[in-house]
């Protein structure tokens, strides 16, 4: 089979992709057949998990929801897997605030104890304050996240579904460069451009719709959030 673009049509195009099914798309949409040594499984791979970690980098289009339970006594959680960042923290449901401090004012023994009431990221924990002195509370994590490696056949994609065929545009793209077809390269790094571009305007909005985009540091030295007050370092 001799390889060159031929031209496809979005509609009717399956979303929820696995790595297989995108990359037989991207082969029927290329002309390249399964097998094809000039575009290996293992290059298409990588440039199908590239183009996710640039969304991903660039976008935070990859979002993902931890659970945890509260240990009475212990502050301090775990850094999630593959987290970018943090973009909010629910101590049994109620958002927490979200603070920025640049030294721990908690002292040895963890005190003082009670309900969080805000939380912080530091050295790459999530430390919440006051310290919960209750086990067994539900504890969620909202994140950004990066890019698992992807390896199996049925491994689904990363990023969401109105991305997916983005990152066809990308290998496609990448498959014309190889192949010096530069006025394909273009037309198809044109496409892909415009996604990313979309994807960091969606980012924006998500920062500016964030109330706790900025905030002061903060020190609490009780559970009642009248007793809140500024900590200068």
């Amino acid at each position: 089979m001799v390889r060159g673009f031929k031209p496809y049509n979005y509609m009717g195009t399956t979303m929820s992709m696995t790595l297989q099914s995108l990359t037989d798309f991207i082969r029927s949409a290329y002309n390249s057949a399964d097998g094809d040594t000039f575009f290996t499984s293992t290059w298409m791979i990588t440039q199908i998990w590239a183009a996710e970690t640039q969304l991903a980098n660039e976008g935070w289009v990859i979002e993902q929801t931890y659970t945890n339970t509260s240990v009475s006594g212990t502050r301090s959680l775990a850094w999630p897997t593959n987290c970018m960042a943090v973009k909010e923290v629910r101590y049994k449901g109620e958002k927490l605030l979200k603070t920025d401090l640049e030294n721990d004012p908690k002292n040895d023994d963890n005190n003082p104890t009670g309900r969080p009431s805000a939380y912080a990221v530091w050295e790459k924990e999530i430390i919440l304050f006051p310290t919960p002195d209750t086990d067994g509370d539900t504890i969620q994590i909202r994140t950004y996240q990066a890019p698992s490696q992807l390896a199996l056949a049925t491994d689904p994609l990363n990023v969401p579904d109105e991305y997916q065929i983005c990152i066809a545009d990308k290998v496609i793209a990448e498959m014309a460069m190889k192949d010096q077809n530069i006025g394909l390269y273009r037309e198809y790094m044109g496409k892909w451009e415009a996604c990313v571009s979309k994807a960091k305007q969606n980012q924006r909005r998500q920062k500016r719709s964030d109330k706790q985009a900025r905030t002061k540091d903060y020190y609490f030295g009780s559970d009642s959030s009248s007793n809140r007050f500024p900590y200068n370092f």
